[in-house]
């Protein structure tokens, strides 16, 4: 929607979907003509809202220039207000209902006792360790990392002779 009506706003804010501030700013400036149509200290006082630090001043001149050059559709801006409310509002309510599923997930992981030995893998946070902990159950009922393995539907397989070896190769199984 804002590659119609401002697509522009990216060049501001890169990863806007992520920052308070962008978001602030789409729920209550989202268009071209709304910035224009503000003071820097107004579009200053608007960010900070969400922000609450000392930034701003900048962040709402790049805003100012970019809506000054903005080739985005100028009509049907109150039809497009309304509908980008609506994906704001669903937006949110995915967020915090993922937000909660997370910290549900992390208070069950804590339960299981592995929580520390899982998360101190490189790579694996608390999201990771607590799926793999709901998909194999305990995992002192494995006596070997093989049978973990081979629970995950992979199993790793070589093809050789005395005078033939083959090189590892992954072989899909069911799991049961």
């Amino acid at each position: 929607m804002l590659d119609e009506y401002f697509p522009e706003f990216e060049t501001v804010f890169k990863s806007f979907i992520k920052g308070k501030v962008a978001l602030h700013i789409l729920k209550r400036i989202p268009f071209p003509t709304d910035i224009l149509g503000l003071t820097l200290e107004d579009i200053i006082s608007v960010i900070r809202e969400a922000a609450k630090k000392s930034v701003g001043k900048k962040k709402a001149e790049e805003l100012i220039r970019a809506a000054k050059v903005s080739i985005g559709v100028k009509v049907g801006l109150e039809g497009a207000r309304i509908r980008l409310n609506n994906l704001l509002e669903e937006y949110e309510l995915y967020h915090n209902q993922l937000e909660k599923i997370e910290k549900e997930m992390a208070q069950e992981l804590e339960k299981t006792g592995y929580k520390d030995i899982l998360t101190s893998i490189p790579g694996i946070g608390i999201i990771s360790a607590a799926s793999f902990i709901g998909e194999i159950g305990d995992p002192k009922r494995f006596s070997n990392p093989q049978q973990i393995i081979r629970l995950a539907g992979y199993n790793l397989v070589e093809d050789s002779s005395g005078k033939h070896k083959s090189k590892t190769m992954i072989s899909k199984q069911i799991r049961k």
